[in-house]
């Protein structure tokens, strides 16, 4: 049974909590909006997270069986293979290549002096962007970065 008094301290109840939602979901945005520029990650996961992003299955699809009679595939294992038999047409299968036809060419400005030192090593080590994905070698800058 709802009473006035009731009702009343409901409401002051769930002003306060929605007070500090507010208040920390406004902590959140300065502390994303503060660290953006060191690590732009850290906007975009927020920016990903508000946009809630809607993932769509895929629908039903229609094809011909072997025998070319019109069918409905619905479950994922057969629109999977459906859709590979689409897609495996449009790709072509490159003939190996042999390594004696390509022909030798010359260096025509070769490298004299390389110079390594210390300083420069860590000064380009210094220079890395953490934030980066890793490059062809595997390593994360993180891990040269930090080391």
């Amino acid at each position: 049974m709802r009473t006035d008094k009731i009702v009343l301290k409901y409401k002051t109840a769930r002003n306060k909590v929605r007070n500090e939602t507010c208040k920390l979901q406004k902590l959140e945005q300065q502390n994303v909006a503060g660290q953006c520029k060191q690590n732009p990650k850290i906007f975009w996961k927020y920016i990903n997270i508000k946009r809630k992003k809607i993932k769509s299955n895929i629908g039903h699809l229609n094809s011909v069986d072997v025998v070319g009679n019109p069918i409905t595939v619905s479950t994922n294992a057969e629109k999977a293979k459906i859709l590979g038999n689409l897609f495996s047409v449009v790709f072509t299968v490159e003939k190996e290549l042999n390594n004696s036809s390509i022909p030798f060419k010359p260096c025509h400005y070769p490298i004299t002096q390389l110079v390594f030192n210390k300083q420069l090593i860590l000064d380009k080590l210094n220079k890395l962007n953490i934030n980066k994905s890793p490059g062809p070698d595997g390593l994360h800058q993180r891990i040269l970065y930090e080391l």
